[in-house]
């Protein structure tokens, strides 16, 4: 079989190409070698079962023989490989290898890249071409869709707006009918009171014109009518006095039938009568609410020159009976004021005996008529606990105090141990530094005194203005009730400490006790030391309340900042000693109650001035890592110390201080020893081995590296 080659035609891979005719199938089976029994392997089964298929796998599964004409096809589809032509083949490689020199392959792949960059900017042109079409069909999109969106928000405004303006109108409506109901039920209401006003208005109207027209009827208050009058109340007012009073005096004229006065009224004004008879009428409440005789229990008749109300005048009470005039009357006003004004020049002896007569009466209407209330005692946190009952004793068991303008409740450096409330009036507090505030009514002062059983000097003044009405409550009464209800009390005892706490004045920066602690020093940063005294919140300490107790968590640091303080120390040489620690603004001394060497020497003698002690309690057990107080400390008395809760001032220090206190052995050993041994030298000749020196200079370092490096 012989095959055709164009060496000029040849292609990369023509030199594997043979061109061979398709034989005959006579050719084929006469060529081919005999014919043995063929056996064909199993077929893979396709997707659908056919008949035919299914005839060939049971012809074959029962070993049934291929047929003549079966065989024929299978051998017409094989093709015969011609044989290979060495010499044929050595030629036509050869040239192969002739022809692919590197200029040749450069070329191709030249073709190569070049037909791809043509293929692949056709592609590229074919996709631009199609984004075009495609940003179009989406910008139609989009825009359908924003206009269907409009659409959706407009037909729902429609609605929206149907809906708004229904509520709208519907709000407006119940409005304006709200305000037409309120319109009329205000004038149901206030119908009666302004034709009353307008009335009582037209009356005064009435009365002025009526006095006006009268006044040379009305005889003028000479001092010697005035001391011509019935009563006591005047007497031993001089002349000058009593002629100042009538010429401030105004003149009033009122028709027969009137009242001057109806009982239970507030009005302080007392009338000097000079001209006309009136009848004192006292109601019986029994018999009907009209204030005329025929209603009172008792009725009888002044005749002129009298005068009535001195007492409401002076003691603010209520009026105690109506005064109808009989005839046209003629008399004189003086006001509150104007009697003050005047009362202010009489003799002492004079005024103590009108003071006398006047308290007498207001203490006497204090408690008959504006007698203290529960409800008034509720409103202050020191008797929330108490029950009903309880107060109902204490109310029946306070007194009534009346001070005129510039008596002094109690003064600076008194010895009192009651609490009083203000009724009525206003009191000026004085206090060391000379300054004055108000203390208005419905205050409590001296509840600190009364409730905690301390007997301390009062630290300022309290003076009437005007008139005070005052209920005086003595620590034994609350004592007492407080027995009976011993949680009530004990919470009294709370808020009144808490109350006397607030007075107490806390210096802006810290103290030199702060400042120049040893252990403080050694263990924070002045900033914390600053945050330490910032977060300190002042507390009172009663006598003989300890302050801490020794085994007791550490939950609190204590800045002691003034009074007396006693606690049990260990001295260099094992001996143990209480001491008492008296703490002011300069510092503190310790003297020796007792000593276990029992040296009678050593008690009531002041303590080396080289012993050491932490004015910051606490102080030793964060600086050790300790979890509990080392040792007791008890008030000797009445003082003051600040609270910073550990808890609080744990979350302000950082974590790297933290670490630096719980991993230094050495330097907690000093702690350690400085506080056996009571020497603060110990701290302060080894600050740069502290924890403080440390974490500063845990900071430094890395401020270097970053400078070296930039």
């Amino acid at each position: 079989m012989s095959s055709s080659f164009d060496q000029g035609n040849l292609g990369d891979h023509d030199w594997l190409i043979t061109r061979t005719g398709l034989p005959s199938i006579e050719s084929v089976v006469d060529d081919a070698e005999p014919i043995t029994e063929f056996v064909c392997p199993p077929f893979i089964p396709p997707r659908r079962s056919s008949r035919r298929y299914s005839m060939m796998m049971n012809a074959l599964c029962m070993g049934g023989v291929m047929n003549e004409w079966e065989k024929r096809v299978i051998f017409s589809r094989l093709k015969p490989v011609p044989p290979v032509v060495e010499e044929e083949f050595q030629r036509r490689l050869c040239t192969i290898h002739e022809r692919n020199t590197a200029d040749y392959i450069h070329e191709v792949q030249l073709r190569a890249a070049t037909q791809a960059a043509v293929a692949q900017e056709e592609r590229r042109l074919g996709y631009e071409e199609e984004n075009v079409k495609r940003e179009a069909v989406f910008a139609r999109h989009k825009n359908l869709t924003n206009i269907l969106h409009e659409e959706i928000k407009i037909c729902r405004a429609r609605r929206w707006y149907t809906i708004v303006l229904s509520h709208v109108f519907l709000t407006a409506l119940m409005k304006e009918r709200r305000v037409h109901e309120a319109l009329d039920k205000i004038s149901w209401i206030l119908v009666p009171v302004i034709k009353r006003r307008s009335e009582v208005k037209r009356r005064h109207e009435e009365a002025e014109k009526l006095t006006r027209s009268n006044l040379d009827n009305i005889p003028f208050p000479t001092p010697n009518i005035i001391l011509s009058m019935y009563g006591t109340f005047f007497q031993g007012w001089p002349p000058r006095l009593l002629e100042m009073l009538a010429r401030k005096a105004r003149p009033i004229y009122l028709k027969a039938g009137n009242f001057l006065m109806h009982e239970g009224d507030l009005d302080r004004c007392m009338y000097m009568i000079t001209t006309g008879s009136v009848s004192v009428i006292i109601n019986d409440r029994k018999k009907g609410k009209k204030r005329t005789k025929e209603c009172s229990k008792a009725s009888f008749a002044l005749t002129p020159p009298c005068y009535v109300g001195e007492f409401a005048l002076v003691c603010k009470e209520p009026r105690s009976a109506s005064i109808q005039c009989e005839t046209d009357v003629g008399a004189w006003i003086v006001s509150p004021e104007d009697y003050e004004e005047v009362a202010q020049h009489l003799s002492p002896e004079v005024a103590s005996k009108q003071r006398e007569a006047t308290d007498v009466r207001r203490r006497a209407n204090l408690q008959k008529f504006f007698p203290l209330r529960v409800e008034f005692l509720r409103h202050f946190p020191y008797f929330e606990k108490f029950s009903t009952e309880a107060l109902k004793q204490i109310i029946a068991a306070v007194e009534p105090i009346v001070l005129h303008d510039g008596d002094p409740l109690f003064s600076r450096s008194d010895m009192d141990s009651s609490a009083y409330f203000i009724q009525d009036g206003v009191a000026i507090l004085i206090d060391e530094d000379g300054e004055r505030r108000s203390v208005p009514r419905g205050s409590c002062v001296g509840i600190f005194e009364c409730a905690c059983s301390v007997n301390e000097r009062k630290r300022c003044t309290i003076i009437s203005k005007n008139y005070c009405d005052i209920w005086r409550m003595r620590r034994e009464v609350l004592i007492d009730v407080g027995m009976s209800e011993p949680a009530a009390l004990l919470y009294c005892r709370s808020a009144a400490k808490s109350h006397r706490a607030k007075e107490v004045v806390k210096p802006a920066n810290p103290p030199i006790s702060v400042r120049k602690d040893p252990y403080i020093l050694f263990t924070l940063t002045r900033q914390l030391m600053n945050r330490l005294w910032e977060s300190s919140v002042p507390v009172i300490y009663l006598n003989d309340e300890k302050l801490v107790v020794q085994g007791q968590p550490f939950h609190q640091f204590i800045i002691l900042h003034s009074g007396a303080f006693e606690t049990t120390i260990l001295c260099g040489n094992g001996e143990h000693k209480v001491v008492r620690i008296n703490v002011n603004n300069d510092g503190y001394v310790m003297e020796v109650l007792s000593s276990s060497s029992n040296n009678d020497r050593s008690k009531g003698s002041t303590v080396n001035s080289k012993m050491f002690f932490s004015l910051i309690l606490g102080a030793y057990e964060y600086a050790s890592g300790m979890s509990q107080y080392s040792s007791t400390v008890t008030s000797y008395g009445l003082s003051e110390a600040f609270v910073v809760d550990v808890a609080l001032f744990d979350a302000i220090v950082p974590a790297e201080l933290k670490e630096i206190i719980q991993e230094e052995g050495e330097a907690r050993e000093l702690v350690r020893r400085c506080h056996k041994e009571r020497d603060a030298s110990i701290l302060l000749s080894n600050m740069q081995e502290g924890f403080a020196s440390n974490y500063r200079k845990g900071k430094e370092i890395p401020t270097k590296n970053e400078n070296n490096w930039t």
